[in-house]
C-alpha cells in the first residue's frame, strides 16, 4: 500500500542518535505490512509546540538543516529499502526563510508540501487558528513558486478560507495553462465526524475538479466524535464509502496512517489514537484504492 501521510522524517530527526532501531524498525513494517511507498514528512508547529512536545529547541529550527540531516540519515543508513516508492513531505512552512528555498528542498526530494500546519503562519492560516486568516500576498508567491517547481500543495490543515484562497487561484493558474497539483494528504469527511480538520463536501468536491487525491486517515477522532476506545475500523470505513460516493469512484481515494509510533509526548494516548497504525493499514486494501498517482513524483 502508498501511505499519504507518515511522519516517518520527524521520528527519524528525532531519533537520529539510535539509527539502528530505526532501520530494523522500519524494514520490518515494510515487508511484514506490504508497505509499497508513502509520503514520508517532516512536520512543524509553533515553537512552543516543538520545544514542549518535541523536544526541538527554537535555535534547531531551520528548515533546510533539518531535512538535510533527515535525508543523509535515510542515505547514508539505506533506512528505506530500494523497492519502495516515497517521496519527501513537509507539514507547515513556517521555518521557511526564503521562498526561493523550495528549490533546495525539491532538490533534496520534497514532492508535497502544506502551506500551514494548525497555527497561522506569514503564508495563510491553519485549521485551529483563532483568526479566518487566508492566503495571504507572500502565500500566493509560494503557491506560485510550488506550482513552477512542481510541487504538490497539501490541503490537509488549512482553514477553509485560506483552503479555499489557494484552490480559487489554482483554478486560474489551471486555466493560464499551469500543471497543478492538490492532495489532502490526511484528511476525513466533516459531514461524519465534525472536526475542523476534516473537509466538507465543497471541499472534498474541489480536490476532485482539481484531479487531487483525498487520504483517508486512520486517525480516531478523525473518525468518529466522542470516546477514541470506541472508535473501530467501520467507523473509519463510513469516510471511505462516504467519499467514495461523493466522488463516484475510489480512483482519487487513497490511505494514510500519519503514524507517529516515536512520538515522545504521551506515547500511551498516541498509540490508542491511532486506529491502526502502519501495522495493520492493509486491512483497508480491499475497501480503498491506494495507488500513488504518478503525478506525485
Amino acid at each position: 500500500m502508498f501511505d499519504y501521510h507518515y511522519d516517518l522524517l520527524t521520528e527519524v530527526y528525532l531519533n537520529r542518535n539510535n539509527i539502528q532501531k530505526l532501520k530494523q524498525y522500519y524494514r520490518r513494517a515494510y515487508n511484514k505490512n506490504n508497505i509499497t511507498g508513502g509520503i514520508f514528512n517532516l512536520f512543524f508547529m509553533s515553537e512552543k509546540e516543538m520545544e514542549e512536545e518535541l523536544g526541538i529547541r527554537k535555535e534547531e529550527l531551520n528548515l533546510k538543516k533539518m531535512l538535510f540531516t533527515v535525508h543523509k540519515i535515510i542515505e547514508e543508513n539505506k533506512l528505506i529499502p530500494d523497492e519502495i516508492s516515497y517521496v519527501y513531505g513537509i507539514e507547515g512552512l513556517d521555518y521557511l526563510e526564503n521562498i526561493e528555498d523550495i528549490e533546495y528542498l525539491y532538490n533534496l526530494g520534497v514532492r508535497s508540501t502544506n502551506i500551514v500546519w494548525n497555527n497561522e503562519n506569514k503564508f495563510g492560516g491553519g485549521s485551529k487558528a483563532s483568526s479566518n486568516a487566508g492566503l495571504t500576498l507572500l502565500g500566493r508567491k509560494l503557491v506560485n513558486k510550488l506550482v513552477e517547481c512542481n510541487v504538490t500543495i497539501d490541503l490537509s490543515h488549512a482553514n477553509e478560507k485560506t483552503f479555499f484562497d489557494i484552490t480559487d487561484y489554482l483554478f486560474y493558474l489551471r486555466d493560464k495553462g499551469k500543471k497543478v497539483k492538490v492532495i489532502a494528504s490526511h484528511s476525513n469527511a466533516k459531514k461524519i465526524c465534525d472536526v475542523p480538520r476534516n473537509l466538507t463536501d465543497d471541499q472534498l468536491l474541489t480536490i476532485k475538479k482539481l484531479g487531487g487525491i483525498v487520504g483517508v486517515v486512520g486517525i480516531k477522532r478523525f473518525c468518529k466524535t466522542g470516546n477514541i476506545d470506541e472508535v473501530t475500523v467501520n467507523d473509519y470505513l463510513k469516510h471511505i464509502d462516504y467519499i467514495s460516493n461523493l466522488f463516484g469512484g475510489k480512483e482519487q481515494i487513497g490511505i494514510a496512517t500519519d503514524d507517529m509510533k516515536y512520538y515522545p509526548i504521551d506515547k500511551d494516548y498516541y498509540d490508542r489514537a491511532n486506529l491502526f497504525g502502519i501495522e495493520n493499514a492493509r486491512k483497508t486494501l480491499a475497501n480503498a484504492e491506494s495507488r500513488p498517482p504518478h503525478w506525485l513524483f
